[in-house]
């Protein structure tokens, strides 16, 4: 019989301050300093070996989420992180010890994975969801001209039809375990992936019709594989999985959702928000911290509609501005045209703020209404050899859910100087080793500075003197409001207090921006923010928990380096190795200001 318990959690391998002190002491008898830093260099260099090939496995088994993989890639993970107690940091150079601190953390994430398992809901929109985001992307890479580009077509239909059935294994294994998806999740989690057979169908007809321009006995042949295919594996995995979460399914869900119903959860969470913002603090003090960071916002919001001349309240001025027809977009054109003369604007402002600057160009494109049930408002695709344009794809069809000044914001965020900015130079970086320069995978690893730097980029706009007018500034706030700090007070409310989803709307209702504001409207900021914590619990803080942060580390900077201090350094340290752990960014701007003040 099965245990209704999560596995404890087991000690993860740190560096032992003790176990190194000793191994120094016992080293500096009989070899010199610089054969040290050589022999702990050559075990860096091997252990970056293995890391790469241990990374490559990673990526070709993204979409294997059986048990058995996930274990397999927890102990490989465990076995990474026992070889870094071989290596003392201090003798590395400070360029290898941000690297070495970086992977490590990344495996501590992977080898949680196993830990974790069963306390994540796999099949969730921000989960299985963007899994299911790629598949029309991938059947339409294939070259379909050739017999290799078909069979390849056929192998991503199979490898979906297989990520369908260890879905269904693995929320067939958390019902067993009293863990099951809440019920207002439920129902849309059952949209989603009914709609997937019509997607592949689709795609299969764009396939057929390619084929056919030059042989239509191929097309046909390839036409009867890919339904046969279909219908007794893709269709056929997808009834099997609707009918796990069916109506015995419901009846058992909870009406809640949140980690602090759920055996482990607390403890779970709690190993989040570690993680993810790379502080030690308890959820009651971080939920203080956020409802703090609301109410700041709140407070610097009133003061430019009071400074604007008008005498209402909050929510009046809130509820004006989104009923105000002419502070919406036309279209999706408008959208794409507002968003890309903000950035146009930022980028003739980059030489001041920053020394290094990405050569990918970027742009933004409204995505396919069929796929955007996958994403909240849109997603930011970095260049790849495929596309050398970054490209953020939004909802170009949803207009009373944008404002121009909010576009404004998403334009900085996901664009410049923000996602596309920060990724570019990332990609674009030399110096760092491949496995630096790779983003890696949904949950593979902690967000670290990415989010915390999208706002700090959006926020910067301001400062350039881009986002000048009042309206302007007041949206910047309003969707910094909205994109991370009410999300993060909803996050922990929902996965440590237990918040039900009244609560967690009621919440949102009093700090709302967008649509929300307008009473009677759909609340998409809720449905958002809700998506997130159940699908991603403590994801969402690093938005602005980790913006902050990032103001801290630039006020330490200004006051310690006084008429030393330059902002385009300075930004550059903060990019200089890409996608870091909070702490892993602490250390290394400690390290700038300590070469920079001598």
């Amino acid at each position: 019989m099965k245990s209704n318990s999560v596995k404890p959690k087991k000690p993860r391998y740190m560096i032992g301050k003790s176990l190194l002190l000793s191994f120094c002491l016992a080293a500096s008898f009989t070899v010199s300093g610089a054969e040290q830093e050589q022999s702990e260099l050559e075990l860096y260099t091997q252990f970056l070996e293995r890391y790469e090939k241990y990374s490559q496995s990673q990526a070709s088994a993204v979409f294997d989420i059986s048990r058995e993989s996930v274990q397999a890639r927890a102990q490989q993970a465990e076995a990474l992180l026992a070889e870094v107690q071989s290596i003392d940091l201090q003798k590395l150079p400070h360029h290898e010890q941000v690297i070495l601190k970086t992977l490590s953390s990344r495996l501590e994430f992977s080898a949680h994975e196993d830990d974790s398992y069963f306390l994540t809901f796999s099949a969730a929109p921000y989960r299985g969801g963007i899994m299911f985001s790629r598949m029309p992307m991938m059947l339409a890479a294939q070259d379909l001209s050739t017999p290799a580009g078909r069979e390849a077509w056929l192998g991503v239909l199979s490898t979906f039809s297989q990520y369908i059935r260890d879905l269904d294994i693995k929320h067939k294994e958390q019902k067993e375990r009293g863990i099951l998806l809440p019920k207002p999740a439920l129902l849309g989690i059952r949209d989603l992936y009914k709609s997937q057979a019509d997607i592949v169908q689709r795609q299969l007809e764009i396939a057929v019709q390619k084929i056919a321009e030059y042989d239509d006995k191929v097309a046909k042949e390839f036409k009867e594989r890919a339904v046969a295919a279909l219908e007794s594996e893709f269709i056929s995995a997808l009834q099997q999985f609707a009918d796990t979460l069916g109506d015995e399914y419901f009846s058992m869900a909870p009406e809640r959702g949140g980690l602090w119903q759920y055996p482990g959860g607390p403890e779970e969470y709690r190993w989040l928000i570690k993680q993810f913002i790379a502080e030690d603090v308890g959820p009651k003090d971080l939920f203080k911290r956020a409802q703090g960071y609301v109410d700041d916002l709140e407070a610097k919001m009133a003061m430019i509609s009071k400074d604007m001349g008008f005498s209402g309240s909050s929510a009046e001025f809130k509820k004006q501005l989104w009923t105000d027809l002419e502070q919406r977009p036309k279209n999706a054109q408008d959208i794409k045209d507002t968003m890309l003369g903000y950035t146009a604007e930022i980028s003739e402002q980059l030489p001041k703020w920053f020394g290094r600057l990405p050569k990918a160009p970027h742009s933004a494109k409204a995505i396919d209404p069929e796929l955007a049930k996958t994403v909240d408002r849109g997603y930011f695709a970095p260049p790849n050899p495929m596309n050398p344009v970054g490209i953020y794809y939004f909802k170009g069809f949803d207009m009373p859910s944008y404002i121009y000044s909010d576009v404004a914001h998403l334009g900085a965020h996901e664009l410049i100087p923000g996602h596309h900015f920060h990724v570019s130079l990332m990609l674009e970086n030399e110096s760092l080793p491949p496995v630096m320069r790779s983003l890696g995978v949904l949950g593979g690893f902690s967000p670290g500075i990415t989010e915390a730097w999208a706002e700090y980029a959006a926020n910067l706009g301001v400062e350039m003197g881009v986002f000048d007018t009042p309206l302007e500034r007041y949206g910047i706030l309003g969707q910094t409001l909205a994109m991370g700090a009410t999300a993060a007070v909803v996050d922990i409310g929902y996965n440590y207090y237990g918040w039900s989803y009244e609560e967690a709307e009621a919440y949102l209702d009093k700090h709302c921006w967008g649509p929300d504001c307008v009473p009677g409207s759909t609340s998409t900021t809720f449905n958002g923010s809700v998506i997130s914590a159940t699908d991603l619990p403590g994801y969402i803080l690093p938005y602005h928990i980790s913006y902050r942060k990032l103001l801290e580390l630039r006020e330490k900077a200004e006051q310690a380096l006084g008429d030393r201090f330059d902002i385009r350094e300075f930004h550059d340290a903060m990019l200089e190795y890409g996608v870091i752990p909070m702490d892993v960014l602490e250390f290394h701007i400690d390290h700038f200001i300590d070469v920079r003040s001598k």
